[in-house]
């Protein structure tokens, strides 16, 4: 449980996060910080206040995995034991428009490295709060329950796993150790160290949407509403459902499909430079980010190789163009001056 409000704050910025794995790098997992807010719209009697609200996420092409850290204005609810390194995130939000009783929104928590573990522990609630993953995790249910006086207007604060339920693409990453010996002196071709790893990630252009329902109680006063007691009120209970969303982008396709960057022929007929390792089969030259495309081009360029495809134990260069059967069209000095980094590593 987080100890006072600025640890809860602190909390509730974090992006959940995985502790480290010797498997394939999985990022078809969205950390997410849903901000669920509900307020009164006019023509609203200011005596009546809302008692009850069941607010309904339904995701499509994803689903939830679980949730942690609910919270309102009244309650926090921590779900019992939970340890992580946080590792990194980004920002987006969304909300409804205006005219309608609830809004969703959502943020993705800055980048961050720590451990933290929480525990669950009781408290004297002004109001009963849960939410429940429903449908295979297709739906997540957020339900407010007020007390004597509490109105549920205001926000509902909870975090959030989201997986994307379609086909991962699947992109081998490359990373250069060192360009320089320890003298400064450039490295050859082939004494650079070469490490390769494999993420899983959403194809480019996936997203995930949201269809947010709202059903709600107003404790609608008819009469006594000149008294601070509630005992002398006459109430009607009116209950309603409406939608409040449709298609709500919870986790952009900028978010959840990363871009990779690798270097591409200035002229027309070549994909991208491609690699190819002892007993393997040919995949596109990728880096993580374009620094790195960039730092290896430069590389390039400065090493002034006789033979460039030579990268370490691989063979770097082009797909044949026309086919020819051939394994690889490597790549020769002439082509270095017009190679650019550039988004997308695709041979």
């Amino acid at each position: 449980m987080s100890a006072n409000a600025a640890a809860l704050r602190a909390n509730l910025a974090g992006a959940l996060g995985g502790g480290s794995s010797s498997g394939p790098d999985d990022r078809t997992l969205a950390h997410r910080t849903l901000v669920v807010t509900v307020r009164k719209d006019p023509p609203f009697n200011p005596a009546d206040r809302l008692e009850a609200t069941d607010v309904s996420i339904r995701l499509a092409g994803a689903r939830f995995v679980g949730w942690d850290t609910l919270a309102t204005a009244y309650t926090t609810i921590n779900a019992g034991t939970v340890q992580f390194t946080a590792v990194r995130g980004l920002t987006e939000s969304v909300s409804a428009p205006s005219g309608v009783p609830a809004a969703v929104g959502a943020t993705l928590g800055a980048s961050q490295s720590d451990t933290r573990a929480e525990t669950l522990a009781v408290t004297q609630q002004a109001e009963t709060l849960s939410a429940d993953v429903e449908d295979g995790g297709r739906r997540l249910v957020i339900h407010r329950q007020g007390g004597l006086g509490v109105d549920l207007t205001g926000n509902t604060v909870v975090k959030v796993d989201i997986a994307y339920d379609g086909n991962p693409s699947r992109t081998v990453l490359t990373a250069i150790g060192a360009y320089r010996d320890k003298a400064g002196a450039i490295l050859a071709p082939g004494a650079l160290a070469l490490t390769q790893s494999l993420v899983l990630a959403p194809p480019p252009g996936a997203d995930v949407k949201a269809k947010v329902d709202l059903t709600y109680t107003v404790r609608h006063i008819l009469a006594g509403d000149g008294t601070y007691e509630e005992k002398d009120d006459r109430v009607q209970e009116i209950t309603r459902a409406s939608t409040v969303a449709n298609d709500t982008p919870l986790v952009p396709a900028r978010d959840f499909s990363p871009t990779f960057f690798g270097l591409h022929a200035g002229g027309p007929g070549h994909g991208a430079v491609g690699i190819l390792r002892p007993g393997g089969a040919l995949t596109g030259l990728c880096f993580a980010t374009y620094d790195e495309a960039g730092q290896f081009l430069a590389w390039l360029r400065t090493a002034q190789a006789k033979d460039p495809s030579v990268l370490g134990d691989a063979r770097i260069g082009f797909n044949p163009v026309p086919p020819s059967g051939a394994l690889i069209e490597p790549l020769r000095p002439a082509d270095i001056p017009g190679l650019q980094a550039r988004p997308s590593c695709i041979t």
